[in-house]
């Protein structure tokens, strides 16, 4: 981890090598954590550690890490009077010596929990650091760094943090919705992404073939398979709340999309099966991304193109996704399946989408521009009614894909799932 940290904060401050080795000795105390109590999280099988840093550790951590993993995505500082007057007064008090609530990191791992003791827990603490999101006090650590940097007698000050550790990012999801209900939350992509680091991680190692490009990485699509990374945060969204819409700005559906994440993210088979219907459209993406229309045509106005034009937006990605969270576990409002019937369900549908694959792998350009009918896609989209277009054009692409899943994906051509809406 020393080394990581060394690299990471050579390579953003464009320090002199013979820094680094200040640096390094520095960073060697990153987040020591002292007066540790572990509590076993049986709900979701996580562990939270409640501890006593230094604010000086604890920002050097913040500034090599936390900053990057999440400032971004988070919301920003508040402009108004009164925030800016309790703000001065946020740091003024802790100039002073002042103690503020603990702040709350969120870290994956891949450890068995269950045998993380006092004596060991700050190993594997200081191994998961460098992927760890803030969750609740990003505006505390920005009041911290500016009261530190007034007043560097306080650099030894300690403070709480509570640590929790999750097998994966879908926990940390359902223990953040849950540590928010009740209070004036963000809307609910803002919430989900807090812990956008650790999530793009997992999907890349769970998901074989993707490619989650970030923001800063400015590069536009150019395979199936490969998207941007924020994209990953809407789907997961869309198949917890079984719906291809989220309305982040109405704040009763947004409500409503909060009771059904929580109440998907607190259940074990959740994230096996989101990442199974991700990689089936990972896969779906691929193999129809290898057409390509014949560029002699004067259709350059076509939506729809090149087999890669299918799922470059969202509409039909998230119509997709929606649509196997509907048939896998249920309407939305309706009682869920069953871990078994799920299991059952979603096995099926595996298997007769990888003969769907195959059969669509086996055809040359000319066979999959027929199988496509994109002349029908490209019709019946431009028909869509034009208020409110992105939503039109999610629930054609749901609709269209329940009618695939309602045929076992046993169809001679696309045609019909264009033609369901």
């Amino acid at each position: 981890m020393q080394q990581r940290v060394s690299k990471h904060i050579a390579e953003k401050k464009r320090v002199q090598p013979l820094l680094l080795i200040g640096i390094f000795l520095t960073i060697q105390l990153i987040m020591k954590l002292k007066n540790i109590f572990l509590l076993h999280d049986r709900r979701i099988n996580s562990l939270s550690v409640s501890a006593v840093t230094t604010i000086g550790e604890y920002l050097e951590w913040f500034d090599a890490y936390g900053e990057d993993n999440k400032l971004a995505e988070q919301r920003p500082q508040l402009k108004t009077r009164s925030a800016n007057m309790i703000r001065r007064r946020l740091v003024e008090d802790l100039k002073q010596g002042a103690i503020i609530p603990p702040i709350v990191i969120g870290l994956s791992t891949d450890a068995d929990l269950n045998n993380v003791k006092d004596d060991n827990v700050q190993t594997l603490i200081d191994q998961s650091l460098a992927e760890g999101s803030v969750i609740d006090g990003m505006q505390r650590s920005g009041a911290l760094r500016e009261a530190l940097a007034q007043n560097q007698n306080i650099r030894n000050n300690p403070i709480r943090v509570d640590l929790w550790l999750a097998n994966g990012t879908v926990p940390l999801i359902y223990r953040m919705l849950v540590l928010n209900t009740g209070q004036s939350p963000w809307d609910i992509k803002r919430q989900m992404e807090v812990i956008y680091k650790p999530l793009i991680t997992e999907a890349r190692h769970r998901i074989e073939g993707i490619v989650l490009n970030e923001k800063d990485d400015q590069k536009r699509r150019r395979d199936g398979g490969e998207y941007p990374a924020n994209s990953i945060i809407e789907l997961l969204i869309a198949y917890s709340s079984r719906k291809e819409i989220v309305k982040p700005n109405d704040s009763v559906a947004d409500e409503f999309t909060k009771l059904d994440i929580t109440d998907m993210t607190g259940k074990r088979e959740f994230a096996d099966n989101f990442y199974r219907c991700l990689s089936m459209m990972v896969s779906f993406d691929k193999a129809v991304s290898r057409y390509q229309h014949d560029n002699n045509d004067a259709d350059g106005h076509l939506k729809f193109r090149n087999g890669m034009d299918l799922f470059t937006q969202m509409p039909a990605k998230t119509g997709f996704i929606a649509a196997l969270a509907q048939r896998i576990v249920g309407m939305p409002g309706m009682q869920e399946r069953t871990p078994e019937e799920q299991e059952s369900i979603i096995s099926r549908i595996e298997d007769s989408f990888s003969e769907f694959i195959r059969k669509i792998n086996d055809m040359d350009n000319e066979e999959l521009g027929a199988f496509l009918c994109f002349d029908v896609l490209n019709e019946t989209v431009n028909s869509l009614p034009i208020k409110r277009i992105g939503d039109a054009q999610r629930e054609f692409f749901r609709k269209g894909f329940s009618a695939l899943l309602e045929y076992n994906f046993a169809v001679d051509s696309l045609q019909m799932v264009w033609r369901a809406y």
